[in-house]
């Protein structure tokens, strides 16, 4: 049983890393079909052992590197982390009541200076901020079992995902804009004049599907995007407190 587990656990890197990457590449396999690239070479060369094991390693630290160096600038817009965010007594986003909860709690399993009250919260601000990390650092290392704590872990991996897909946007439109103006040069070259009823169908195809793409980086992959999954991480990552026990 413990052997059929382990084959079953979810891959972070897979999901939160390559395919950010994956998708980041579009444009230029967009840009491939158009010229008729030999696709079914590539596929055969890609998923070799040796080739796809290096390619997707590469894929990984490129997403994961690019994301994790934007993370502080996200934290900063938003006026923290989110796991510190929920904590404060000035942020509204649980309740009162449950917060209380989750401070007492947290105090038990890791016993700080004092449990930060709304006075000292107003007046040593930056001091407060610090007990919550070190509280959010606590439950994220009592937290990674994958399979006990499964839904913490999936909102783990959309808050990855996302981010790590906001921090490779630059690129993402770089390739697009490059893919565009390869395709419309090449188009036009061959026609040599600007009669556009005279451009191939899958060109405008092609070029749709760029806009489309284009439209996605721009208007859905944003700050807010990422935020939702990562105040629903930090919110279930503290629902847990009541769950873990340490002897």
């Amino acid at each position: 049983m413990s052997k059929f587990k382990n084959n079953m656990k979810p891959n972070y890197s897979l999901s939160a890393r390559t395919y950010p990457i994956l998708i980041v590449l579009i444009p230029v396999i967009i840009g491939g079909i158009f010229f008729s690239i030999n696709l079914s070479s590539f596929y055969l060369l890609l998923t070799s052992v040796g080739t796809f094991g290096a390619f997707s390693f590469l894929l990984t630290q490129l997403g994961r590197d690019l994301g994790k160096r934007k993370e502080p600038k996200l934290w900063k817009d938003w006026g923290g982390a989110p796991s510190v965010q929920i904590l404060r007594h000035r942020n509204d986003r649980i309740d009162e009541f449950t917060k209380k909860r989750y401070h007492t709690r947290l105090f038990e399993l890791c016993p700080t200076e004092e449990i930060p009250t709304v006075y000292l919260e107003q007046n040593n601000p930056d001091f407060t901020d610090k007990l919550y990390l070190t509280w959010t650092k606590f439950m994220i290392s009592n937290t990674r079992d994958t399979i006990k704590y499964n839904l913490l872990f999936k909102e783990n991996v959309n808050y990855g995902f996302r981010r790590n897909l906001w921090g490779l946007k630059p690129i993402a439109i770089t390739l697009i804009v490059i893919t565009f103006s390869i395709l419309t040069l090449n188009v036009f070259c061959d026609n040599n004049n600007m009669n556009i009823e005279n451009w191939p169908k899958e060109y405008f195809i092609s070029i749709f599907l760029l806009i489309v793409l284009f439209l996605f980086w721009i208007v859905v992959v944003t700050k807010n995007w990422i935020k939702q999954v990562a105040f629903a991480y930090a919110e279930k990552l503290f629902e847990l407190t009541e769950e873990i026990n340490i002897p």
